[in-house]
């Protein structure tokens, strides 16, 4: 790993822990009735959201070890593919916390939040990808 990609992952786990930390306050403006109700909203989706990450990396896997994807455009599509998961689970997420119609001021923290580790996510890979391609 050289350096410019280390500072990315750093950036990641920066990203990671801050969003975190963000997250947290924003549950900290719930009361008792609404965290209830914004883990029930969830309890499904958290069963399943691990199914479309491991089909993406098993589809990774198999086409590079079928030298179906070579080079950096294998890892371009791996990476396109996690973002494209990143994204739609961030609006199903952002689409449900507004139906529950909790307080405009934790929606708002929850999403800069999560704005926060998609960037951190981006540095990564732009920082990652850079001598790829």
């Amino acid at each position: 790993m050289q350096g410019i990609e280390l500072i990315g992952l750093v950036a990641l786990f920066g990203a990671i822990i801050a969003g975190r930390v963000l997250s947290e306050k924003a549950m900290k403006q719930l009361n008792a009735d609404q965290k209830v109700q914004l883990m029930d909203a969830f309890s499904g989706i958290r069963k399943y959201s691990l199914i479309p990450l491991v089909v993406i990396l098993v589809g990774y896997l198999l086409m590079v070890n079928a030298k179906v994807l070579t080079g950096a455009w294998g890892h371009v599509i791996f990476l396109g593919g996690i973002v494209a998961y990143l994204l739609v689970s961030q609006i199903i997420t952002y689409r449900r916390l507004r139906r529950l119609s909790l307080p405009e001021e934790y929606i708002r923290t929850f999403r800069f939040s999560q704005v926060i580790v998609l960037l951190g996510f981006a540095c990564w890979v732009g920082l990652s990808l850079r001598n790829l391609l």
